[in-house]
């Protein structure tokens, strides 16, 4: 058994590092609001807590903390009477009237005092644990349709300049979370920033051959693009939005996930060992540190895997490690001068909790990569990737869920830009994004 929405692990890494080698929500409302910012730290250490999740007490909306611990949400006047919560792992969750907040106000958590110091003794081995885990998947996640917004961001650097950096609000419609059924996707605002530089590594002999692409297909219209080549039709995509979104989008289904650590027939490539406990909103989490004894699938990695003590539910996984170039890969960047070094990535993906039943909340993942192109007669090409992607679900509609028209259904084949489809009105004053 594997677990949900962890699906697109190790393919997303390798789908990244590939096109390096060849390129080489929250519902709008009328009523009046208010913006509330400021700053969530540790209470003792006055550290900033990254990703603190913020969240109205009677609603299934909300946002995150970003990675500077810096917060902003939009309070619309139907909020007034509402209370935010601010939780993390291994905190107390904090409540605070919205009256009361003026506008800039610092937050402080205190941890936990239920949180364990000590690695609690436990009757079984943490492989265990998180069979019981998978084992509860059906009782723990929705069968019931239902509807989420989303806040995408996208950042693809090269030597630390720009070359994509852009936003989108999706909203989306889950048959089933349970099952393949393929989940239903709508682009209701996307924006760039317009300081971003072309892609500068291998750029002479990309254009060079596109240019014997094009005069290629002048001759022959039903010619097809060498495999060396990336059809027109991508390049857009590639350059305008690394990747996409729908690599995270595709991950919202419930299906097999090829996350070798979480599968026990290779629970025998890595090794498990107990991590002191924490909590989550009151809630004992059992920690399990796992990495791996060798490659799997190409990768070496590290982690964490939170489970729910009292539901066996999965809460959050933690995932950092190095890629391995397959051999295969090789002689193709032989033959083009390439090499690629230090390229790592980090992934975490979280659930949150509403009536009983764990739903997505956020995705964040980096990828990091040093390129080089040699040259006989001239200085080599040297190039710093770095690519960072952050899926936060802003709200939640558990009840009345609809499905999206299939004319208004975002699909990866076309630029973002081109696929928006607010029909409900929505602007960016309306959206909780991070800053």
């Amino acid at each position: 058994m594997r677990l949900p929405y962890l699906c697109f692990t190790v393919n997303l890494i390798k789908y990244y590092f590939v096109i390096l080698l060849f390129i080489v929500w929250i519902t709008p409302s009328k009523a009046q609001s208010r913006i509330v910012s400021g700053t969530i730290a540790d209470a003792v250490t006055k550290e900033a807590i990254p990703f603190t999740a913020i969240s109205f007490k009677n609603s299934f909306s909300g946002t995150a903390a970003n990675e500077s611990g810096f917060y902003q949400i939009n309070i619309s006047s139907d909020y007034e009477n509402d209370s935010l919560q601010f939780s993390f792992l291994g905190y107390s969750r904090k409540m605070i009237c919205v009256r009361n907040l003026k506008g800039n106000d610092s937050i402080f958590l205190s941890r936990n005092d239920f949180q364990l110091n000590e690695i609690v003794v436990r009757p079984n081995l943490p492989t265990f644990y998180i069979k019981e885990a998978l084992k509860s998947v059906k009782k723990n996640y929705p069968k019931a349709p239902f509807e989420t917004q989303a806040y995408f961001r996208q950042i693809f650097k090269e030597n630390d300049h720009y070359v994509t950096c852009n936003e989108s609000v999706f909203k989306s419609y889950y048959p089933n979370f349970q099952d393949t059924i393929k989940n239903q996707h709508q682009l209701l605002l996307f924006r760039k920033i317009d300081d971003v530089k072309k892609l500068a590594f291998m750029q002479e002999e990309r254009e060079k051959r596109n240019k014997k692409y094009e005069k290629k297909n002048a001759k022959k219209n039903t010619a097809k693009p060498e495999p060396s080549l990336i059809p027109e039709e991508e390049k857009a995509d590639i350059y305008d939005n690394f990747g996409g979104p729908e690599s995270v989008l595709r991950s919202s289904n419930i299906t097999k996930s090829n996350n070798s650590f979480l599968d026990s027939t290779q629970f025998n490539d890595y090794e498990y060992s107990f991590a002191p406990s924490t909590t989550f909103d009151n809630r004992e989490l059992i920690v399990i540190d796992f990495k791996s004894k060798g490659k799997v699938d190409n990768v070496k990695s590290t982690g964490k895997i939170y489970i729910d003590a009292a539901s066996d539910a999965f809460v959050k996984v933690e995932q950092s490690g190095v890629f391995y170039i397959p051999f295969l890969y090789k002689p193709i960047l032989a033959v083009y001068g390439l090499s690629i070094g230090k390229p790592s990535f980090s992934i975490t993906i979280e659930y949150q909790e509403q009536e009983n039943l764990w739903y997505p909340k956020q995705i964040r993942y980096t990828i990091f990569a040093e390129l080089e192109k040699s040259h006989w007669f001239e200085p080599n090409e040297l190039a710093t990737i770095n690519v960072e992607n952050l899926f936060l679900v802003n709200s939640i509609k558990t009840k009345g869920a609809t499905t999206i028209p299939e004319a208004k259904r975002f699909t990866s084949k076309k630029k973002l830009e081109t696929q928006v489809k607010n029909d409900i009105n929505l602007n960016w004053n309306h959206v909780n994004t991070l800053k």
